[in-house]
């Protein structure tokens, strides 16, 4: 017992200063409780940084060694748990050095097991990210796992990663990444996700992912020029893209709440877009909406930056005809702006329509849209949109197809 105390009050002295030295920013314990003969050391609270800004708060720390690793002249953690974790990167103070050739330093410091009762991430613009029951594990193959919950107004979201090794991690080599989400009940819901990621020293990190959710499938290639950063080019392809089988997914993770109130939807502020500066191209070969193919050979290219999002040299290949257009989204202090121009002329053959899509019941020949907008809400937007749509074709729902045309001006 009185051993027990000694170590407490010694570690209550030495720690929190040491910790301090070594991660470059103010460490804070309240006081250790030891178990010497157990190897643990337990604290009710850990503050790492500002305490009236801190980067890491973490509350009923318990952490625990092992007498075979300090025989063998090491100092390694078997496992740690907290009942609560606040990590906020942002407030992490910078340094003037270079960073590290690798990350291998860090391993003694990785537990084995790692469990919190919950935790949340919090970004730059201080948006929290809640989980739960997160379980961290190191397996006897060289990888590591990672389990937690998140509690949703759509249900309880599960998620498990995976990477195939830490030490390839933690040295910047290539490594293999999965994960898996779903909502519990919903079976429909299933996301998986496997990375390749390869870190660039050249280059950006080179991924190749693939993602596989609601039996729709695609595979995204990405990479970039800036060394050490992530990727800002990426090719996308696509199988199949089944709208219905889109819908479901995303009313999967919809807040399952109560229908809000439409005019304080339409009074919603438009969140400012800042999305990351990025230059791709997607390719889908099949857009199909009620079991029925609206498009083949579909593709578009896209850039993004802090201003908005623009898709361009957008090509669908119908039934009838073959569209092309482009859409943009410019976001500022002041609301959002809209601008989409598409044009559909009629398919080039001798009947018109092509073999792949004889049984379409909507043969769209030509048309045209281009409308322009501006507003901060919902509803400013949509009541400031201005110009002209115009569509043409024919049904053939029945015996005899019957022509169709829409002309409207906003």
């Amino acid at each position: 017992m009185w051993g027990n105390r000694l170590i407490g009050h010694a570690l209550d002295a030495q720690l929190g200063p040491l910790l301090t030295k070594q991660l470059g920013l103010p460490v804070q314990l309240s006081p250790i409780t030891a178990h010497l003969m157990q190897l643990q050391a337990s604290s009710p609270k850990l503050i790492m940084g500002d305490p009236l800004a801190p980067a890491i708060v973490a509350t009923n720390v318990e952490v625990r060694l092992a007498w075979s690793d300090l025989l063998d002249g090491e100092i390694r953690l078997v496992s740690a748990s907290a009942s609560d974790l606040m990590v906020q990167p942002s407030r992490w103070p910078s340094s003037n050095t270079p960073p590290p050739q690798d990350y291998h330093f860090l391993d003694p410091w990785l537990p084995r097991s790692l469990q919190l009762g919950s935790g949340q991430y919090v970004s730059d613009d201080g948006d929290s990210y809640p989980i739960r029951n997160l379980l961290w594990q190191r397996q006897s193959d060289g990888s590591a796992t990672a389990k937690w919950s998140e509690a949703r107004t759509a249900g309880e979201i599960t998620a498990q990663a995976k990477v195939n090794s830490l030490s390839d991690l933690l040295q910047l080599a290539p490594v293999n990444l999965e994960l898996a989400v779903a909502i519990t009940g919903k079976p429909d819901s299933a996301i998986a996700l496997k990375a390749a990621v390869q870190p660039g020293t050249a280059s950006a990190y080179a991924m190749q992912i693939d993602l596989q959710a609601a039996t729709l499938s695609a595979h995204i290639a990405a990479t970039g020029q800036t060394s050490w950063s992530l990727p800002d080019q990426s090719e996308t392809t696509m199988p199949l893209l089944d709208t219905k089988r889109l819908l479901g997914l995303f009313n999967s993770y919809r807040d399952s709440g109560p229908v809000g109130n439409l005019a304080d939807e339409l009074d919603a502020t438009l969140p400012q877009l800042q999305l990351p500066t990025h230059r791709g191209h997607v390719a889908i070969a099949e857009i199909r909406m009620k079991d029925e193919i609206i498009g083949r050979d579909n593709a578009f290219d896209f850039t993004s930056d802090e201003q908005g999002l623009l898709i361009s040299a957008l090509t669908s290949s119908g039934p009838a005809g073959i569209l092309n257009g482009e859409l943009g989204v410019v976001s500022d202090a002041k609301g959002w702006t809209v601008n989409t121009d598409a044009i559909l002329q009629t398919r080039e053959n001798e009947d018109g329509v092509a073999l792949e899509f004889v049984g379409s019941d909507w043969l769209w020949r030509t048309g045209r849209a281009k409308l322009t907008g501006r507003g901060d809400t919902w509803g400013t937007l949509l009541n400031t949109l201005q110009g002209d749509i115009a569509l043409a074709g024919d049904y053939h729902g029945g015996a005899n197809p019957i022509p169709v045309a829409i002309e409207g001006r906003l």
